[in-house]
This record gives C-alpha cells, sequence and structure tokens, in this order.
C-alpha cells in the first residue's frame, strides 16, 4: 500500500476531521509536505473533504481533511461558528462593515443554512452533477452554492456575473436533490436584478440574501 492509499483507508476508516500535520503523525506518513500534496490531490479527485475546519486531534481552526461521508460534529460546529466571528471584519470608521472573506461567507453559510434547515452540511458533489457543491448536507437531498458578489464599481450591471448565476442555476436543476438554493452575500441588488429579469426561468432554484451578521431573507 503506498503512501495516498494509507491515507486515503485511514480517512475513510475515521470519523473525525484531521488537519495535515496531525494526519501525518496518526497515519505515519513522513514528510509532513507529503501529506499535504497528496490530500490536495484527493480533494481534486474528490476522494475526500478537504475544508477550513475544527481538527479533531489539535483542535486548531485550520485545512483540515475528512472522508465524504463523514457527518459534522456538533462541537465542530460550535468551534467553526466562534472561529468565523472572531475574523468578521471590523466596521469602518463611518460605522460600515468591510466585506466579508468569501472562504468566511462560505463558512457562515454552512453554519446558518445548517440551523435554518436542521441539517449539516459540507462541501460536496450532488448525484448526477460532477461539481463540488459548497453546502451539501449527508442524504445529498439539500444542495446549495454560495457566491459573494458585487456590482461594477458599485453601481454598474455585472453582466459576467449573471452568466456565472445562471451556469449555477443550470447546474443545481440538473441535480436529484429535493431542495436546492443559492445563498448570495455582499451585495443584494445582484441577486434581485438576475431575478428581475431571469426569475422566471429559475422556479426550481430557490435565491437567499445572507448578510455579514448571519440574517437570512428569501429572496422572491
Amino acid at each position: 500500500m503506498d503512501n495516498r492509499e494509507k491515507i486515503l483507508s485511514f480517512l475513510q476508516a475515521r470519523e473525525e476531521s484531521l488537519c495535515d500535520d496531525c494526519l501525518s503523525i496518526v497515519a505515519r506518513v513522513r514528510p509532513r509536505q507529503q501529506v499535504n500534496q497528496i490530500t490536495n490531490r484527493l480533494k481534486a479527485e474528490r476522494q475526500i473533504q478537504r475544508v477550513k475546519d475544527v481538527c479533531g486531534r489539535c483542535a486548531d481552526f485550520k485545512w483540515v481533511n475528512r472522508s465524504l461521508d463523514v457527518a459534522a460534529n456538533p462541537q465542530e460546529t460550535r468551534s467553526a461558528e466562534e472561529a468565523v466571528k472572531r475574523e468578521m471584519p471590523a466596521p469602518d470608521e463611518a460605522g460600515e462593515r468591510i466585506g466579508l472573506p468569501p472562504s468566511r461567507f462560505e463558512d457562515l453559510a454552512r453554519i446558518k443554512f445548517g440551523e435554518l434547515f436542521a441539517a449539516s452540511f459540507r462541501p460536496g458533489s450532488a448525484e448526477g452533477v460532477p461539481k463540488v457543491f459548497d453546502l451539501v448536507d449527508m442524504q445529498k437531498e439539500l444542495v446549495g452554492d454560495a457566491k459573494y458578489l458585487t456590482m461594477v464599481r458599485g453601481s454598474r450591471l455585472p453582466p459576467a456575473k449573471f452568466s456565472v448565476i445562471a451556469e449555477h442555476v443550470w447546474l443545481l436543476e440538473k441535480t436529484r436533490a429535493k431542495k436546492k438554493f443559492l445563498v448570495f452575500g455582499n451585495d443584494e441588488r445582484v441577486p434581485r436584478r438576475w431575478l428581475a429579469k431571469y426569475g422566471h426561468l429559475a422556479g426550481g432554484v430557490e435565491f437567499y440574501f445572507m448578510t455579514d451578521g448571519g440574517e437570512i431573507r428569501k429572496l422572491a
């Protein structure tokens, strides 16, 4: 068994998330840089999940690796939410909040929509569509993606971003999930203007807007 097979088998046999450092120790694969290369390759092959979360061994919030079938750990979810809050940008001098980094927005979306739908979300693929979506529950009945978009130069319509939205609507419609949705952040005008123009073509996909503070609004 080579190191790639050793790491994949090790993750598939465990129900916890492990960072590269801890995985190198417990799976006895050295050096640590080789573990990082292998886990990134396994993620690209969609063999494992590799996300920012709490390591089940050292309890640090960092990139961790887990089997595609591992359910969310409630303690990990609470720790991830605390880490998201710690990394939220402070308000500027005018009292306006500076935008949340897109990766943090995805983390926050998994937490808040997990609460909304009483589900545990992780990045993953959906049956019938070879794409990794940002929010997939363990039964793959709830599938969504998160988009942190803004208008061009703060005011102009973003045609390229409209194309990205249309692409994701189409991909979600091709899944066999019972609920399909898109979560938008940063600028609510982007999804609202897309819906005003193309909403009649997206009947099977729900649109939501989530603020940087985690408030969720469903868009008509």
